[in-house]
């Protein structure tokens, strides 16, 4: 377990690891932010897990507010650059870890969306298809 504290063993001039630590924290504090936002939409929805399976409430209903507006799966996309910005920040075999597992959400959101999408059906459909899944539209 100590293991995973410890730093990765790569030498870095002092001027990289204040870019990384700067992209580091450019990259954290709002993907942190939108995982926030998404939970604070998903409100009484929101059930956190711990695999890769999905399921859905009595009385679940498709959200389109908030960060579900720009993406349709904010949460997942937070926790992923978040474990990108916090890797790029502590350089730490834990956080090495934690980077690459969390790419692990995209089978997840996969999942989900065919659950969404036989309870939704035509709703899910038009809004898979004026939202994308996982990079913001810059310009529509």
């Amino acid at each position: 377990m100590v293991l995973l504290w410890k730093p990765i063993p790569i030498s870095l001039s002092a001027s990289i690891r204040l870019i990384l630590d700067i992209l580091g924290a450019v990259i954290f504090f709002p993907a942190v932010t939108l995982y926030l936002l998404g939970m604070r939409a998903l409100g009484p929805m929101f059930g956190p897990s711990s695999g890769l399976g999905a399921r859905l409430y009595t009385g679940h209903r498709l959200i389109t507010n908030g960060p579900y507006r720009i993406v349709r799966h904010p949460m997942y996309l937070g926790v992923i650059c978040a474990g990108i910005g916090g890797l790029s920040i502590y350089r730490t075999w834990g956080m090495l870890f934690f980077a690459v597992v969390m790419f692990g959400l995209i089978i997840r959101a996969k999942t989900e969306e065919t659950l969404l999408a036989q309870e939704f059906g035509r709703e899910w459909e038009v809004y898979k298809l004026n939202v994308p899944g996982w990079i913001p539209r810059v310009v529509k």
